[in-house]
């Protein structure tokens, strides 16, 4: 057993530092990772009862008011070491933010960290709704639902820690999605579980995140795009024709910046207090769920402003019969007040350009889309080729 006193006043510094070359000496031969501890730490008389391990250096440790903030590095690459420093902490301080956000700090991905503190603490996590929805609240993104509950629920059932009161926000959310499509939680992560998209229709929703490219663009929306889009998605009956392909076009046109200058405008609106009118949001919602990217279309008549939403159709019909009468575009007086509006006409021969006018001003249909109507229904409905069931 290791006998050495710092305190005591005998102890000269040459004798200080050679006991301090000899007990680094012996950890770094055996525990290697305790090669950064702080030298003060190694100068201890050994209590009865405590061997100099690792497990005993760091209870030490802990005792002296090391904390896991200053805890070297190297000490989490060793799983015992690094269960024992995360359990420890959690019980010290009765949270989890503070060990999430200093494994962050240190470099490791969530996916890292949710491994790390289910292996040190999920029978704790699993038993206490706040440390579980605190791991929801800082694990919120490159991790499933599905996967954060298999980490930590292996040894509990999910269904016992819904029954208990007082559950909070997050985990009631959990609960709901997981009771009515526990399908979806292997398609989600915990932002999913964030209030703004609680307004949107969970029937929607499940269906929306199995597709990763709507997934994409709704994950991506920032928070007045969100709420937009919410508001658009709501208006769309869950129950009427179509209403997954006017999604897509809707979430599409959002992640493709087709109505960017629109957006930022309307944006700009709503905080000096002018918000939108129905009016406004369904002309929005037409033009948004109307037009897909996919035809090459999106914001067909170039609309960045408030106030040319508001006159959308005296626009598009002003366009329309303007390139009627002037299919070529070369009277300069007649074209000048439509110019901005132009921005897809503009290229297409002259024969195009009066489909197109047409199209849109009788059907709001774009070249594309209706030559895509005629390769499906040309030679009739009845001749249409069904795909075979697999």
């Amino acid at each position: 057993m290791l006998k050495f006193d710092v305190n005591e006043n005998q102890n000269t510094a040459k004798k200080i530092e050679k006991e301090i070359k000899h007990r680094k000496k012996l950890l770094s031969k055996d525990l290697k990772y305790f090669k950064e501890i702080p030298e003060e730490l190694l100068l201890w008389e050994e209590k009865e009862g405590v061997e100099l391990s690792e497990n005993g250096i760091l209870q030490y440790a802990f005792e002296r008011g090391i904390t896991i903030e200053n805890v070297p590095q190297k000490l989490f690459k060793n799983r015992n070491l690094s269960n024992k420093i995360i359990y420890h902490t959690i019980m010290e301080r009765g949270n989890m933010v503070d060990v999430i956000k200093v494994l962050k700090a240190k470099g490791r991905g969530n996916k890292e960290i949710l491994e790390m503190i289910s292996n040190a603490s999920k029978d704790l996590i699993a038993q206490n709704l706040r440390l579980f929805d605190e791991v929801l609240t800082y694990l919120r993104t490159g991790i499933s639902l599905q996967t954060i509950i298999d980490k930590i629920f292996v040894n509990h059932g999910l269904n016992k820690i819904f029954t208990k009161e007082d559950i909070p926000d997050k985990v009631a959310r959990l609960k709901e999605l997981y009771e009515n499509y526990p399908a979806m939680l292997e398609f989600v992560s915990p932002q999913i579980l964030l209030p703004e998209y609680k307004k949107i229709s969970v029937h929607k929703l499940q269906l929306i995140v199995r597709v990763v490219q709507m997934k994409s663009a709704l994950m991506g929306l920032s928070h007045y795009e969100l709420e937009l889009y919410t508001r658009m998605s709501n208006s769309i009956k869950e129950n009427s024709d179509g209403w997954q392909e006017f999604e897509n076009n809707i979430l599409s046109n959002f992640k493709a910046d087709q109505y960017k200058e629109l957006i930022d405008d309307l944006m700009k609106k709503s905080k000096i207090d002018e918000k939108m009118t129905k009016e406004e949001l369904q002309k929005l919602t037409d033009l948004f769920s109307g037009y897909s990217i996919n035809f090459f279309s999106g914001n067909i008549f170039n609309i960045t402003k408030r106030e040319e939403l508001k006159h959308f159709e005296e626009i598009r019909d002003l366009t329309c019969d303007t390139i009627l009468r002037n299919p070529q575009l070369d009277e300069e007086e007649a074209i000048k007040p439509i110019t901005k509006y132009l921005k897809s006409f503009i290229h297409l021969s002259t024969m195009d350009r009066m489909k197109m006018a047409i199209l849109q001003k009788q059907y709001n249909l774009t070249l594309k889309e209706a030559e895509a109507l005629i390769r499906t229904f040309g030679k009739g409905i009845e001749e249409i080729v069904q795909k075979k069931e697999k």
